[in-house]
């Protein structure tokens, strides 16, 4: 009786798991992800197996996470770090463009803390021709020096944190 009592338990659980309607909306993506375009926009996902699970939506918004729909309202896109990192590992310039420059100089620099940084531009002679003073959060940060009233020549950045942390560099203007 007990044998018969469980297979027929089996059994409902069984039949109620196929009962259940299951409608999957738009397309099933494999492990690959891609675009869909749609009235309210282009929504570009990855499925899973892929280094990020997610995507964002058009003007209506939305977030998918595998291929559930979780919401409106606008999220924004998810990138990841370059290196795998969140946070930098070091205070460091990791791009300086154009040198030699002509109308402006961006300095591109990562920063493993939060805190005051100090741009200072000075000419050959070590005069200070232009200095800069911010408050940055722990990430990569762009500051860009535009000054044309400087003329051609060598100029020396130093950026310094409130920290003690110095990185200097050599800059050339030309007209």
């Amino acid at each position: 009786m007990m044998k018969l009592g469980v297979a027929v338990m089996l059994a409902v659980c069984v039949l109620a798991s196929v009962a259940q309607a299951v409608e999957l909306v738009s397309s099933v993506i494999d492990n690959g992800g891609g675009p869909m375009a749609s009235s309210g926009g282009l929504f570009m996902w990855t499925s899973v197996g892929q280094p990020i699970v997610g995507g964002s939506g058009g003007d209506e918004g939305g977030c998918f996470a595998g291929w559930i729909w979780s919401g409106g309202g606008g999220f924004p896109s998810v990138e990841e770090a370059e290196d795998g990192l969140s946070i930098p590992q070091k205070f460091e310039v990791i791009a300086l463009y154009p040198n030699p420059f002509s109308d402006f100089v961006v300095i591109k620099f990562t920063m493993p803390k939060g805190g005051e940084v100090q741009l200072m531009v000075f000419d050959v002679a070590g005069r200070l021709v232009y200095r800069e003073t911010c408050r940055l959060e722990s990430e990569v940060h762009t500051l860009k020096w535009q000054n044309p009233l400087t003329p051609s020549g060598v100029y020396f950045y130093q950026l310094k944190t409130d920290d003690g942390n110095t990185i200097k560099g050599k800059l050339v203007k030309i007209n």
